[in-house]
Parts: structure tokens; sequence; C-alpha cells
């Protein structure tokens, strides 16, 4: 029908669908309804899929029924010709579809006749829900799985290789190199992977943490996590007596609290994102200056939300903290809080080059540099500790894709769910806000790639769903998306990484996928690019053939 703008009773037919409502008899749904009529209406408006919607005459249109109309019959009402309506007879889902096409938000919509089955609002209800108790995430901390103590070993081997790394910094660091770190900046882990994409000889690797703190015990899982002593005003990347653990400093900058003190200490969240950046690319260059003395990088590229990077204010304080990170590089053996403060007031040249890029391009390049299983439409759902980012592109037969359709990004990662459960919420909840997230994004996607995006013959939807990041396995999201599966015509695919990386026995590929993507020349980087603005063509709503919405 194609209805944008206005009211469906503004036109022709309006009359009759106010009587139509009139002698509607409501039922009690089977359900809770959404928190309003407003939020059925548009989440029905948005949650349509692009399927014509179904005939509401039963009287098709043919050549010869297009002359001229009859004359409408008449009655006599006391005594005089008043023209005869026409009764137009509609189920209620027909009428609820309308209703939801004409952008009709009243108590009428609400309380109109439809059957349990008709009312899913994809979500929208528990995702207002779960949008009511973000405050409680003001004192988020991930569960970084820190080991609770360090052996001799472990301590000599991560201090040598931060000394080395800021002795050789300036060596080291030569931007005709041609020499790439790509670093995911994680809420609980933090990755790394070097890579010389033009020659073979030196590859790509991913940087090992020593096996006494690895998080969790897994490969190459630096936690993000630092240490602070009071006294002296110096930081550690370790634990030891005395220090103070300051923790959730990634989560914070998301949320545009760098300027808040972390975890009781004189430091801000963005001074210890600061000093733990600096120590962790002197921890690399360190790695890569033992490993192979003459080799060179010539920058690091690092991972940002797609939220941090669509909020000009959020984006330039983690630009702030990676740059003065930089700058301290040299100083990291004996880092303290005057330098960090120091180095964020300067505005000299970072000692290391750096590129800021969103987390979900370098998923997507990391996914395009493995095996790949599909061509064509895909959609990309990173779930991690605070954070749940999805997007949708196609991939051809290049390199790189061909569009990125639409992507977003909510604080509905594992652990942030978890927070949200402890203040009251239950888990179908949290599932059901991570689908109506989701749907979000298919109905933007919609937009520009209708055809790719829709669903074959057997009702089962053709793109390829890709699954990684830590939480995916968690309690609220591994079985959403199991249910989900059953929708789709491919099985969800956990990507796996470039055969060429070099990375221990037990790494697990979905969480370095996108330091893996990241790894790469920040030229080739720019190709995959998060959507801009531009004109999307006209959404045609309709029902729904056969729906993923498990929620």
């Amino acid at each position: 029908m194609g209805i944008r703008g206005g009211r469906l009773g503004d036109g022709k037919g309006g009359d009759v669908l106010a009587d139509l409502l009139k002698v509607m008899k409501p039922l009690e749904p089977a359900r809770p309804a959404p928190a309003s009529a407003e939020d059925l209406a548009a989440a029905l408006r948005r949650r349509a899929r692009a399927t014509l919607p179904p005939k509401l005459s039963g009287r098709p249109a043919t050549a010869n029924n297009t002359a001229k109309p009859k004359p409408k019959p008449t009655v006599t009402v006391k005594g005089k010709k008043k023209p005869k309506k026409e009764i137009i007879r509609m189920s209620p889902q027909a009428v609820q579809q309308v209703y939801a096409q004409a952008g009709l938000a009243s108590s009428a919509v609400a309380n109109a006749a439809i059957p349990a089955a008709s009312a899913n609002d994809f979500g929208a209800a528990a995702f207002h829900r779960i949008l009511r108790l973000r405050p409680h995430l003001e004192g988020f901390v991930a569960d970084e799985r820190a080991p609770g103590d360090v052996d001799r070993g472990t301590r000599a081997v991560v201090e040598e290789l931060i000394a080395l790394g800021a002795s050789a910094s300036r060596t080291i660091v030569d931007p005709d190199a041609d020499g790439y770190i790509g670093h995911d900046f994680g809420t609980s882990t933090t990755k790394a992977v070097v890579r010389w994409p033009y020659d073979r000889a030196l590859g790509a690797s991913a940087v090992a943490v020593p096996a006494g703190w690895c998080s969790g015990g897994v490969p190459h899982l630096w936690p993000t996590i630092l240490w602070f002593d009071p006294p002296s005003g110096r930081f550690s990347l370790l634990p030891g007596d005395g220090l103070m653990p300051l923790a959730g400093f990634k989560a914070a900058l998301i949320e545009g609290r760098g300027h808040r003190m972390c975890c009781g200490s004189p430091v801000t969240m963005a001074e210890a994102a600061t000093a733990f950046l600096a120590m962790h690319l002197a921890y690399v260059l360190g790695t890569i200056a033992r490993e192979r003395p003459s080799a060179r990088v010539s920058a690091v590229n690092v991972g940002v939300p797609v939220a941090a990077r669509a909020d000009e204010r959020v984006f330039g304080v983690f630009a702030d903290v990676v740059a003065a990170a930089t700058r301290l590089i040299a100083d990291a053996a004996s880092l303290s809080l005057d330098a960090v403060r120091i180095a964020r007031a300067l505005s000299d040249a970072p000692l290391l080059p750096f590129d800021l890029h969103t987390e979900l391009a370098g998923a997507i390049a990391g996914y395009c540099s493995g095996p790949r299983y599909h061509r064509g439409a895909h959609m990309i759902i990173d779930c991690g500790s605070a954070t749940l980012d999805i997007a949708s592109f196609h991939l051809g037969d290049g390199r790189w894709p061909v569009g990125i359709h639409a992507a977003g990004v909510e604080p509905l990662g594992a652990d942030a769910c978890e927070v949200y459960r402890s203040a009251g919420a239950d888990a179908e909840d949290c599932a059901a806000a991570a689908c109506h997230h989701e749907h979000r994004i298919y109905a933007d996607t919609l937009a520009f790639a209708r055809t790719s995006f829709q669903q074959d013959e057997d009702h089962h939807y053709l793109y390829q769903v890709i699954l990684i990041g830590g939480g995916m396995d968690g309690p609220v999201h591994k079985p959403l998306f199991e249910r989900m599966a059953a929708a789709f015509q491919r099985p969800f695919h956990r990507p796996q990484l470039d055969t060429s990386l070099r990375c221990e026995d037990g790494a697990y590929p979905g969480r370095l996928v996108l330091a893996d993507g990241l790894a790469n020349a920040p030229f080739d980087l720019r190709g995959v690019a998060m959507p801009r603005d531009r004109s999307a063509a006209p959404v045609q709503f309709g029902a729904d053939k056969n729906s993923k919405d498990v929620c």
C-alpha cells in the first residue's frame, strides 16, 4: 500500500473504518500488551517484512469493472434518501495490519480484537523494560576472568616484554614498513594480531599471552584490567600487594563516563584506559621485538564501537585516549598517573601512528580474510561482555563487502544482561530485547537490500548469519540464536581464522576475528565502511510469511 505520512482515516474510507471500530469487541490478549498503543503501532510498522499485504477486497480489478461505477443503493431514513454505506468485512488480523500500515496510534489499536499469535510486538515491550534498567550499568564491570595471582615466571616475562617494547619503540616503528597491529580493546579482554600483508616470510600472528595470565585460561586473551599503587602513583598490568584493581573503563568510555573516577581511586576512567593501552601496546611491541628482531611496524588499528563512532563526543574521547597512550609507550615500564595526565594534555604526534575503525568493520574484514562459505547477503552478530553489535552486508566475489547496509549496537552483551537480571529482569526479557535489536537492523536493511533478505519458497530466510564474540555462548544469547536458526535456510556460522594466521592451540577463533581483521592496511579497512547517509528505497509493509521472531 505504501502509505507514508498522514492518517488512513483522512482519506477515502475513513468513515467506514470509524464505524468498524465502534462495533469491534475487544478481546483479552493472551500475552501482556506493549507499554502503549504507540509502541505497538511503531513496532509493527518497523518490523513488518517486505511481502505484499493480503488483498482486503474480494473483488479483483479487471477490465470489465473499470467502467463507470453503478450508483450506490439508497435507503429512506425519516423520509429522506441517504446513500447506503458499503460494509467492508475484514478479519481482525487485516484490521490490525491496516492500522500498522497507516501509522494509526490510538487506544482502539491496542484494544482491537487480535488473536494472541498476531500480537507479537517483536520484543519492543521487553526492550523498553530493559531500557529502564540501564541506569544499573552505571557501575558496570565486566568479568575479565583474570587469574587471582601471578607466578614469578609469568611476572618476569610480562615485565621484560613491556620494558623491551618501551625501549625499542623508537626503532621498531617505521611508517614505511607495511606492518600493522590489529588491536581489539575489549570490555573484558584485549586481543592483538600483527600482520605484514605484503611479506609472506613474516606473515601474521596472534600476540601470545603467558599461560599464567590468560583470561579464563584461553590463549591470546589479555584481561582488560590494571592496578594502581596510590602511594607511588604508578600503574601495573599485573596484581600485587597493596595495589588497587581498576576495571570497567572501556564500558565507561562507551557510555560517555570517561570523566568518572575508576573503582574508588583517584584515577578517572579515561586515565585508566590510557594507562592500560600504553602498557599493553608496549607489551605487544616487546613481543614483536623478541620474536622478530628485524621486523618493523608502521601503525596500529584500534577498534571502537559503532555507537562511539557515531557520537562525535564519545569518539573524541576514544581518540584522545589512544593518542595519549601511543605517546606513553616509551614510559610504559614505569608509568605514573602524572605522566598520563601530562600526555593527555599534550597535542604531540603519537610515537606509534594509529587509526580508529569500527569494531564491526574489523570483524567483517576478519571474516572476509578467513574461509568463506557463502556469497551474498550476510548478517554478523557480535556478542561481547557489554554490547551486542549487529551489521548486515553483501559479500560478492571481491575481497571486501560490496556494501554494509545497516549496523547498530546496544548494551545487551552477556555480562550486561546479568546486570539487568540482578536488577529484576529475567532471561526472557533480555533475549526479547536482543531479538528486538536484531529486528531493527533487519528492518533498516530492507530499505537497501529488500530482495536479498527475503524468504525462499519454503519461508526460510536466505541470508547467512555469522556469530562471533565471547558472550555468544551465555545463558541468554545461546538459546535465543539456537531458536532463531530454525527460520533460516543455512545454519548459523562460526567463522574460522585466516589459515595463514599463527596462533596457539586452544585459541577461540570467534574472539580473534576482530583483531585479525584490524591487522590490515588502513587503506583496505576503509573499504569496509559503515553505512553513510543515503536515500532509502520505499519499503512496502506487509504480513510475515514465517517469522524468525522467537522472543
